[in-house]
């Protein structure tokens, strides 16, 4: 899995460097007018084609233990934005693999004792990176193409999750998912004009997508900033 996606991500680079050299070449005047042609059509053709590549998100697709079903609603892997909500539902599912009322439900694929340790900590490993991230206030919600999909701290978890749990257990993190998205409550907060763009300028400056990672950034550096700067309370 690891070495196809990084087939597809070297077939991606080498797409952008052709486009590069096409336009070099297209910048010789002793090239022959057939040459040139050659060139233009195919510097269009990998442009497009770039921006195809620079544009798609791909949803990723559970990989079935067995036979996919066809027919049924597709079972699918996170996305960046369902991470958080996702994160300690995952944490909390893996516990019950010691959990004898639990074990009947077959949530877990077989493997030897030495697999299953080293996939659970390689696992784990991966939701405390996820959990730096959001403490450091570092965490992307957002992927704009598969390029980025692919260095995303969440394909290392849906990588490790597919290894992990069988399609029942995968079924019902995202039943679990599901019902806790319906949980949640969202609030609309109303801002005027000039706050909402100096809120967008440092969303800009800091490198942030949206309005409510820049708001959750803002609360993170003040935190700290209240750290440094107030006396601490004495009880």
């Amino acid at each position: 899995m690891i070495r196809s996606k990084m087939c597809k991500h070297f077939i991606r680079q080498v797409n952008l460097v052709l486009i590069e050299c096409l336009h070099i070449l297209l910048h010789f005047k002793s090239l022959p007018p057939f040459a040139k042609k050659f060139c233009h059509s195919a510097q269009t053709a990998i442009t497009t084609k770039k921006e195809q590549i620079l544009s798609r998100i791909t949803k990723p697709l559970w990989k079935y233990q067995y036979t996919a079903p066809t027919s049924g609603r597709k079972l699918y892997l996170l996305m960046p934005n369902e991470l958080i909500t996702a994160a300690p539902i995952i944490s909390k599912v893996l516990a019950l693999r010691y959990d004898y009322e639990y074990q009947q439900y077959n949530y877990f694929k077989s493997f030897t004792a030495e697999e299953q340790t080293n996939k659970d900590l390689e696992l784990k490993r991966a939701l405390r990176e996820f959990d730096k991230l959001i403490k450091s206030g570092k965490y992307t919600e957002q992927v704009k193409n598969d390029i980025e999909m692919e260095l995303h701290i969440v394909t290392v978890i849906n990588m490790y999750c597919n290894q992990i749990f069988s399609d029942d257990g995968w079924k019902y993190i995202r039943k679990l998912i599901s019902q806790a998205n319906k949980r949640k409550k969202i609030c609309t907060i109303t801002v005027d004009t000039l706050t909402y763009d100096r809120l967008m300028e440092y969303a800009k400056v800091h490198d942030i997508n949206t309005p409510n990672e820049a708001i959750s950034q803002l609360l993170i550096d003040i935190k700290e900033i209240d750290k440094q700067f107030l006396p601490e309370k004495i009880d």
